[in-house]
């Protein structure tokens, strides 16, 4: 694959892998066929590899981005770059699709409306643009569908929205992707609705009883369904009414909207399954427990969107199993029914959602569960990208890393699925969104020449990661919002080191002190000095008392003096005869040697002591306790004996 004629692409030749933030660094470049007035900025993200979301993982592969679209996608050597394309090596990560939610209820206000049947009502008008979605950004998730209601019959339209955009118009990729269902037992207690007369009541206007509405039953919510369905036909058909609802249902209709039926046991599989083929409609069941209905389903038929589950646990939560009565039968783990399903032809038509909308951040984690069924990690993800978008109608923009697609995608530490692979970055619209702390604060310093322990640098880079050096190189990767601070012709050497110095503490330090004194914690950041050796290129510093022998304290002349060793030395003069004087201080420190030996020889034979008493303890507890129990056992006995001579008597 080849986006240009151009040159090939300059590779790095250091800090390839010494740094994980994620990039999104742009520079103008021309595309074929694009004028240069029109020139477009090109970014391409080099990873370990990249899930495309409906396929296998490509190994050292290339996505390559423009204008918020995925542009081209491939192997490292596949891909040929425009000359002035911006490169971000991201290093031994994975990058996959954006995580799309089949069915969330982001929207869903704690009280459901008083009436069962509202088809008008949309999720959409619900949805706060607002709300921070950091945390579910931060799990990779980039677009999710919302439903309106969790407890009538029928709650409304849902939508399909994505958590981050510039405006809610960019955000909104469907406003009535579907008609939410709810077949359950959660929608069978609405309440009686009363409908006061409009004015003074009188026999024209009398006041009505409350009534009823539907439904109260299984039976009840599918006849009361069908009947709705049908008349809604008609009027889609041409026939006059004045039901708002029902206008909106033949709109629907007409429309080709999904059934979104929310079921659990086979009966509401079966109801549901009726309900769509009877009216010819798609449909999308949710949350299934008994999967048996849907053995004989065709699921080449588009009509057929597909299932959405959710793993029926939530993580740190420990629920106690169910404990069967005589004759029940016991239920399959989800996953294993999502294995049988995939087995009958519908791998590309399920999806996982978490079991409570508390729990998106954790999709990705709760989503490897269904790998105990021995479904393959490409097969599970995609129940996390292709097939939700797929299913809710917007595949042509996110779901896929495909050409064309929108650039959403994440970064993941490590293979998608595996223990301990976690998100460290993620895209929305080709824009990072969200970056683990690991990928933020990022600066980049540039000079002339960087003097290094390996020789000198020219036209040389470092990147550095809070206080932490990254990267050194012609060329080092960098965050998006990584300051970068050029000195031109200017050298870079490493800070200089202040071997003997009063820095530190404001003044001149002269009184004695003991060895054993933490010069660190008498340290000041008001000391003026330190200002001046910093403008000099001081960076660390030693500090002991004029007054020797001196315990020495190693420290960096930060704008607040951090230690980095307290003692590191201690510092002492030798003066005078020098023969005697070196032989004195031999004498001396071998003296402070015996002496410190001794004391961790002390330490370590207390140590064992300590030990071996705590054996001899616990040997005598126990030999104390088989005393004892052996006395008990003796006075039984001769308790028992003299009961035995009492009774005889």
């Amino acid at each position: 694959m080849r986006l240009s004629n151009s040159s090939p692409r300059k590779r790095s030749a250091a800090g390839g892998n010494l740094a994980v933030a994620v990039c999104s660094l742009f520079l103008p470049c021309i595309l074929p066929g694009v004028a240069a007035a029109e020139s477009k900025v090109v970014d391409a993200y080099f990873a370990k590899s990249i899930w495309p979301g409906d396929g296998p993982a490509i190994a050292d592969a290339v996505l390559v981005v423009s204008e918020g679209k995925v542009i081209a996608l491939g192997g490292r050597a596949e891909i040929q770059l425009p000359a002035d394309a911006r490169e971000h090596e991201l290093g031994s990560v994975s990058l996959i699709p954006g995580l799309v939610v089949a069915q969330t209820g982001l929207v869903e206000s704690t009280r459901d409306p008083t009436y069962a049947i509202t088809p008008e009502v949309r999720a959409l008008d619900g949805f706060d643009p607002f709300e921070d979605y950091e945390a579910l950004l931060a799990g990779g998730v980039t677009t999710v569908q919302i439903s309106p209601g969790a407890n009538r019959l029928m709650p409304g339209q849902g939508a399909v929205v994505k958590l981050f955009g510039q405006t809610l118009a960019e955000r909104v990729l469907s406003d009535s992707e579907s008609l939410r269902i709810i077949l359950t037992r959660d929608a069978w207690s609405p309440p009686t609705v009363f409908e006061p007369p409009v004015g003074a009541v009188s026999v024209d206007r009398p006041l009505e009883p409350t009534r009823p509405q539907l439904a109260t039953s299984l039976a009840q919510a599918v006849a009361g369904l069908q009947a709705m369905l049908a008349e809604a036909t008609e009027v889609a058909g041409g026939k006059e009414t004045d039901d708002l609802g029902l206008r909106q249902l033949a709109e629907l209709k007409k429309l080709g909207r999904t059934l979104r039926i929310t079921t659990g046991t086979g009966a509401e599989v079966r109801a549901a399954l009726q309900l769509a083929s009877q009216f010819e409609l798609p449909w999308l069941l949710v949350d299934p427990v008994d999967t048996k209905p849907l053995e004989k389903v065709d699921w080449s038929n588009p009509l057929a969107k597909g299932v959405v589950f959710h793993p029926e646990m939530r993580p740190g939560r420990i629920a106690n199993p169910s404990v069967l009565v005589p004759g029940q039968r016991q239920e399959m783990d989800v996953w294993e029914r999502t294995k049988q399903l995939v087995d009958r032809g519908a791998a590309h038509k399920l999806a996982i959602r978490p079991s409570s909308d508390a729990d998106l951040s954790e999709l990705l984690y709760l989503a490897a569960l269904f790998g105990r069924a021995g479904l393959k990690p490409e097969q599970v993800l995609r129940m996390l990208t292709a097939n939700p978008a797929e299913m809710i109608g917007v595949a042509d923009r996110v779901g896929t890393l495909q050409p064309n697609a929108d650039a959403d995608f994440v970064v993941l530490s490590g293979t998608p699925l595996a223990s301990g692979s976690r998100v460290m970055a993620t895209f929305v619209d080709g824009q990072r969104v969200y970056s683990s702390p690991e990928g933020q604060a990022a600066t980049v310093v540039r000079a002339a020449q960087v003097y290094t322990p390996g020789g000198v640098l020219s036209d040389a880079q470092i990147s550095i990661v809070g206080d932490k050096i990254q990267g050194v190189g012609s060329s080092v990767s960098a965050a998006s919002d990584a300051r970068w601070k050029d000195f031109g012709n200017a050298v870079i050497v490493p800070g200089f080191m202040d071997l003997s110095t009063g820095l530190g503490l404001g003044g001149t330090l002269g009184d004695q002190l003991p060895l054993n004194t933490k010069l660190g914690e008498l340290l000041s950041r008001d000391d003026p000095q330190m200002r001046l050796a910093r403008q000099g290129g001081v960076t660390t510093a030693l500090l002991s008392s004029s007054r020797l022998p001196s315990p020495v304290v190693a420290f960096k002349l930060g704008d607040q003096p951090r230690a980095l060793k307290d003692p590191v030395a201690i510092r002492f003069r030798l003066s005078g005869n020098l023969t005697a004087a070196e032989e004195s201080t031999r004498r001396t420190l071998r003296s402070g040697k015996a002496y410190a030996d001794s004391w961790k020889k002390y330490e370590a034979d207390y140590a064992e002591y300590e030990k071996k008493l705590k054996a001899y303890e616990a040997a005598k507890k126990k030999y104390d306790a088989a005393v004892k129990a052996i006395e008990a056992k003796k006075a039984a006995a001769k308790k028992a004996e003299e009961e035995k001579k009492a009774k005889e008597k």
